[in-house]
């Protein structure tokens, strides 16, 4: 019986270690987009062709480096000052609608090698009253896509779409680093804490199994 249960808790333990949500995730850069909703920034799961935005509206893209287990970043400006800003010089009409954007192109940090990121830019799109957000976008912004994947926008990123990122690697590069403030830490690796968990899982099961034949 002792050994059964060695057994199984060993087992347990394999199996828990070999399961992909012990592993650490991938981390990619791509534009993530944003909608506002009651005055704040939501992150949207839709892609812009999948929204309708009225007149008054307000868009974001953000260019950041993200992962299954970190949140995307917002875009930098208040969505409340976007839209005065953006489209103040645009009039009214009843048969289009005006939609801000604001495009962020993230920090120099997460940018490819050899890319410096263009400043934070506000745009406005005025369309047909039915024309979704990615047609709005479309119309102001100069697009790179990849299977409807919006990779680039207005040549940033140069070449790249959704590429797979390092944050460890970039804040060990000093050309990249140097001056510049790390706004994305480096996730902690679970490798080393896991290791030590299954030695600790092994040893507790090996003295619990040798325990109970002395006491048979």
């Amino acid at each position: 019986m002792a050994q059964r249960t060695a057994l199984t808790l060993l087992a347990v333990i394999i199996v828990l270690f070999a399961m992909p949500g012990w592993a650490q995730a991938s981390t990619y850069r791509f534009w993530n987009f944003w909608v506002v909703e009651s005055g704040q920034w939501v992150y949207s799961p839709l892609g812009p062709a999948s929204t309708f935005p009225t007149d008054g509206s307000v868009q974001g893209w953000v260019f950041a480096a993200t992962d299954a287990d970190s949140a995307s970043v917002a875009p930098s400006m208040d969505p409340a000052a976007i839209f005065d800003s953006a489209c103040s010089a645009t009039p009214g009409d009843p048969e289009l609608k005006r939609v801000a954007f604001v495009i962020d192109s993230g920090s120099l940090d997460i940018a490819p090698d050899g890319e410096v990121p263009p400043a934070v830019t506000v745009l406005c799109a005025s369309g047909v009253l039915d024309a979704n957000g990615y047609e709005l976008l479309n119309s102001v912004v100069d697009l790179r896509t990849e299977n409807g994947f919006i990779c680039a926008m207005n040549s940033y990123p140069a070449m790249e779409c959704s590429a797979e990122f390092d944050p460890q690697a970039t804040q060990e590069s000093p050309s990249v680093s140097e001056g510049v403030p790390q706004e994305t830490p480096p996730p902690s690796s679970s490798v080393a804490p896991l290791g030590t968990a299954v030695a600790i899982g092994l040893a507790a099961v090996a003295g619990f199994y040798f325990w109970r034949r002395r006491t048979a």
